[in-house]
């Protein structure tokens, strides 16, 4: 097997740039970035991250110890943003990635060796509190632990808000149109984008156009859903999809028109047509309530 190295942040209370140690790879260590390892350091054993893996090595290196924890504790995003708080505020790189590392696992890393991991990490490692949301829509200045929190945060938010967006398409095209919309609702309460956005207006258009309330239960019970989101989509004068959020909730008032025997929803389907006059929805929902009529 081919040698390789490992650039390891070590936590010896080094002070100085932002540098890292090489150490060799043992060929039965499967290192990733982001694994916290124990190693050598002068006379000392000590535990750090690795940062990064290179190639074959140009001289002769002192090998990692052991690996302290199975799966690696900080992805990607969390080593990027350490090294540029390393280089924004001119501390230690071992310092950046020291902070973003639960405490109590950190000391731990200096004794006997953690158990085994039971499944991938999918837990915050980080939370903000209500009271720290406030501060810092106050405007208030935070220390580093304080951004690598925040930033920690917001990226696991984001990534959560994602899983769920893509989760809520995918039971839509199953037609599990209620489940979808739960789902979408989780992801905005991590993180309202424009994804999420996005994913709220198809999932409400095809869920007009193919859902059925069940047996025994109204169309009130899709529209009344329904159409609060598109409501609030059309307080944007100039969202891209006006037309088609128009001519839906015309089809909505019609759902609910069959039910109560009132409603007309002529009028929105011809603002519709007023924005776009080809636009499918509008042109086909309005040819079949002229039908309808009669």
């Amino acid at each position: 097997m081919t040698a390789r190295t490992a650039e390891v942040a070590v936590f010896a209370g080094l002070r100085g740039p932002a540098r890292t140690f090489s150490y060799l790879v043992p060929d039965e260590l499967d290192l990733l970035p982001g694994h916290l390892v124990r190693v050598g350091l002068g006379q000392r054993a000590v535990a750090g991250v690795v940062i990064s893996l290179d190639g074959v090595p140009a001289r002769e290196l002192r090998p990692v110890d052991s690996l302290v924890h199975p799966l690696p504790l900080l992805r990607a995003h969390q080593l990027a943003l350490a090294a540029w708080i390393a280089e924004r505020y001119r501390c230690g790189l071992a310092d950046a990635v020291r902070a973003m590392l639960p405490p109590a696992l950190e000391s731990r890393a200096r004794g006997s060796k953690l158990g085994a991991a039971r499944g991938e990490r999918s837990e915050p490692v980080f939370t903000i509190a209500p009271a720290g949301r406030a501060a810092l829509d106050g405007g208030t200045r935070f220390g580093a632990r304080q951004l690598i929190t925040i930033a920690t945060d917001r990226a696991q938010r984001s990534r959560e808000s994602a899983e769920f967006t893509a989760l809520a398409r995918q039971q839509a095209g199953r037609g599990e149109f209620a489940e979808a919309w739960r789902s979408l609702d989780r992801a905005e309460e991590r993180s309202r984008t424009e994804a999420t956005a996005a994913a709220r207006l198809d999932v409400g258009f095809r869920w007009l156009e193919e859902g059925r309330p069940g047996s025994d239960q109204p169309f009130s019970r899709i529209t009344d859903t329904v159409m609060p989101a598109l409501d609030r989509a059309l307080l944007d004068p100039r969202h891209p999809r006006r037309a088609d959020i128009l001519a839906h909730l015309g089809w909505a008032t019609f759902l609910k028109g069959r039910e109560t025997g009132t409603g007309d929803p002529a009028p929105l389907y011809k603002q519709a047509l007023a924005i776009d006059p080809h636009n499918v929805y509008a042109n086909v929902m309005l040819g079949h309530w002229l039908v309808w009529q009669g």
